[in-house]
């Protein structure tokens, strides 16, 4: 098959970007420390002639949308490879969906459990989307890359979703909120009932 359909499993499980980066193609994790600290005074860089633009525009999704559980299908290892789900319930959600994740991965039951406690978590906390502009001096960084923003005495950790390098030499940016606790969890897998076979033995001579 396609090579994304083998890395989109892999990612809901494990959290990691693929970027493009030259010739090269990077896989990072996520949950990463900022690389950057980006001062207010860079924010809204534009074209001579150009209106002033909005430093800062923050889109944020509402609640209702975030789906209130999470559940994920896997191979278990310890269930003889047979498939298991584990379901986590976001704590305070108005959510009434319920995202369902079926991976043809093998894991155990607290891999599982953390993975969708995870995905729980990064729903919301990158439940906003924040534009911004940036100068040329901001060239090396890259979509994915972590950085602090700083916007009306409020310093924003955040991580590049998506950036637009344009001709004058300006960044045209998309960033979510991020934080390193919303890519770890402690979460510990539900055990799944085990039916055991109970059947009389075969018969057997007897000398």
């Amino acid at each position: 098959g396609a090579v994304r359909g083998g890395l989109e499993p892999l990612q809901a499980a494990f959290t990691f970007d693929v970027i493009q980066a030259g010739y090269k193609v990077k896989f990072i994790s996520r949950g990463g420390s900022s690389v950057a600290n980006i001062p207010e005074s860079d924010l809204g860089a534009h074209a001579a002639g150009e209106g002033l633009p909005i430093l800062l525009s923050d889109t944020r999704e509402m609640s209702e949308q975030l789906p209130d559980s999470t559940t994920i299908v896997y191979v278990d290892a310890d269930r003889e490879y047979d498939n298991g789900e584990q379901t986590m319930h976001q704590p305070g959600s108005t959510g009434v969906s319920e995202r369902r994740l079926e991976l043809a991965l093998v894991m155990t039951a607290d891999e599982a459990a953390r993975a969708a406690d995870v995905l729980n978590k990064k729903e919301r906390a990158e439940r906003n989307t924040l534009a911004f502009s940036l100068p040329p001096t901001w060239r090396h960084l890259e979509p994915a890359d972590v950085v602090t923003i700083n916007n009306r005495s409020r310093a924003i950790e955040c991580r590049m979703v998506h950036i637009e390098y344009l001709p004058d030499g300006r960044l045209e940016c998309n960033a979510v909120p991020t934080s390193v606790a919303s890519y770890s969890s402690t979460a510990i897998g539900s055990a799944p009932a085990v039916t055991v076979n109970t059947g009389a033995p075969a018969s057997g001579l007897v000398s």
